[in-house]
């Protein structure tokens, strides 16, 4: 895990050169700053929907020409409206494991201040990956589409695993092994706040583990092979289940 980069009190950037200089103006610069640092996203999610849309506005341009009154042009361009979500569906699905593939590179685990160039990396990959989880991840769960999409975004995903949920965050720090299921609408995320810091930490799923309903899984978790973890759950941060444990059964009849 990367060094703790300084104080949370801390508004100067202890690093050196150009990165001490842009952390200072994120630091520093407070909502000025932020703004900076948010237009390559801005930009990233312009490109993503526009790539998401082009499909259907080039079925619409090829076929609503041809209707010679209001039931064809209705018909047609309800016919349009229709491919081009479904198709964008895909689209969407496509450009942005692409645009975030660089970051796969640049977010590691880190502890300290939630304003540092360590949590940049981080926080473009999240807001990329919830462009696509909070507008279509969920019509396509669970199926290839969304299986791919996770692993395009980073997730390590081992033989014959279901992931049933798209309560996701930073999928290129979790990594499930061979047979792993995730239950609908579980938590798994590789993060936390403490103490004023953001921790960001792998999350590892052993092998032929079942992950329950509505359970949550926070970052640093290790979870042994064969491990069944009970619906509603919660996993705190660093911990570490044995194989073949049972995981918050204990209070269920």
């Amino acid at each position: 895990m990367s060094k703790n980069t300084g104080s949370i009190n801390d508004e100067s950037s202890a690093k050196k050169g150009f990165s001490g200089l842009l952390e200072n103006v994120l630091r520093k610069g407070q909502y000025v700053g932020f703004f900076l640092f948010v237009i390559p996203i801005a930009i990233m999610y312009v490109i993503s929907i526009a790539f998401s849309v082009a499909p259907g506005l080039l079925i619409w341009d090829k076929l609503v020409p041809m209707a010679q009154n209001s039931f064809e042009f209705a018909l047609f361009g309800s016919i349009a409206i229709g491919f081009g979500f479904f198709l964008g569906i895909f689209a969407l699905c496509i450009i942005v494991p692409i645009l975030n593939f660089p970051f796969l590179f640049l977010v590691k685990p880190y502890r300290g201040p939630w304003l540092s160039l360590e949590s940049v990396a981080w926080y473009y990959h999240n807001a990329l990956f919830y462009l696509v989880r909070y507008t279509v991840l969920d019509l396509v769960t669970p199926s290839p589409v969304s299986q791919l999409f996770l692993m395009g975004m980073g997730m390590k995903m081992g033989k014959g695993s279901m992931v049933n949920t798209s309560n996701i965050s930073d999928p290129c720090l979790i990594r499930l092994g061979d047979y792993v299921t995730v239950g609908g609408s579980a938590f798994m995320m590789a993060h936390y706040a403490q103490k004023g810091y953001v921790v960001i930490e792998p999350l590892v799923i052993g092998d032929r583990s079942t992950i329950g309903l509505n359970s949550i899984l926070m970052g640093g978790v290790q979870v042994g092979k064969k491990v069944s973890i009970a619906p509603n759950a919660t996993v705190l941060p660093k911990t570490k289940i044995p194989d073949e444990t049972k995981f918050g059964y204990e209070g269920l009849k």
